[in-house]
């Protein structure tokens, strides 16, 4: 059998390892109803076609897509590049890969990213929200797609948030000040619509 490389099709393996396309299916589905002579054929016959799962079609008949998504209003943040490292590094772990927009702080680019994503039908969204209280997770919630919002907590809705402790930084971050003789301490927020600065300025000491 001739086939060009990595054009095989699952019905190719079949054919090649003298088996129905239902238990070429099964071998790839890892099902344990199979003879081992029948899947070892199997699996010999995809190393030798090269042959490439289609994942968005396994994706789309088992209703997931093994992707995570996360969006971000800057990806080379170097506190955002962090976190999406080790969101990468867990997904990985997992079998999973994560999908990755910037929202440039837009509240009207995240939604469009949103919609995006949504076609992709992924498993799951972190997001770190363009505005507190203007992002709509609405229809991915309604969809029951897990989300999990980082950073900047989104006023008026219960999702699952993972902040800084931006209170305790900031105190142990002044009190080192303190004990090294400064008094004229000033807090640089990024602006009023910051959550988390502003979280943290009731702890700033100005003597």
């Amino acid at each position: 059998m001739i086939v060009k490389n990595g054009s095989a099709t699952l019905v190719d393996v079949a054919r090649a390892a003298g088996v129905s396309l239902k238990t070429a299916s099964r071998v790839l589905n890892d099902s344990p109803e199979l003879r081992p002579a029948a899947a070892a054929r199997v699996r010999e016959a995809m190393v030798r076609l090269r042959y490439q799962p289609n994942e968005l079609a396994r994706g789309l008949k088992a209703k997931r897509s093994a992707a995570i998504a996360m969006i971000a209003p800057n990806l080379a943040d170097p506190f955002t590049a962090t976190a999406v490292q080790a969101v990468q590094d867990v997904a990985r772990e997992n079998g999973y890969v994560v999908i990755l927009a910037g929202s440039s702080g837009d509240v009207a680019i995240e939604e469009s990213e949103l919609q995006v994503i949504m076609r992709r039908q992924i498993d799951g969204l972190v997001l770190i929200a363009a505005s507190s209280g203007k992002s709509n997770l609405k229809p991915l919630r309604a969809k029951n797609v897990p989300v999990v919002v980082f950073d900047e907590p989104l006023r008026g809705q219960e999702v699952d948030t993972i902040t800084v402790t931006n209170r305790m930084s900031a105190r142990e971050a002044t009190e080192h000040l303190l004990a090294h003789g400064y008094r004229r301490i000033l807090a640089v927020a990024l602006g009023p619509i910051c959550t988390p600065a502003l979280s943290a300025l009731p702890v700033i000491v100005l003597q």
